[in-house]
């Protein structure tokens, strides 16, 4: 996968849809959230030589994933990549 190439897509997704700027106040929803273009999109390797320990390493990737997730600061999304990298 192309890095550069997903960043530009997703960023263009983004923009382009506001329920990506949404956060959450008071149980109303609101669209100012500003998205910073750096944080678009999150990188992570993954080292395959532990590869016993590859399932441990995506599941809390996951989690870590789950817990940035803020409705009431936002964002509501996160986009990661997930490399696969030998040692």
């Amino acid at each position: 996968i192309n890095e550069i190439t997903l960043r530009k897509a997703l960023e263009k997704i983004v923009r382009n849809n506001d329920v990506f700027s949404s956060r959450f106040e008071n149980s109303l929803q609101k669209f100012d959230y500003e998205i910073k273009r750096e944080s678009i999109l999150n990188v992570t390797d993954i080292d395959t030589i532990e590869h016993q320990k590859i399932e441990i390493l995506i599941s809390k990737t996951a989690v870590d994933i789950k817990n940035s997730i803020d409705i009431n600061k936002g964002p509501l999304f996160n986009f990661t990549l997930i490399r696969f990298v030998d040692g």
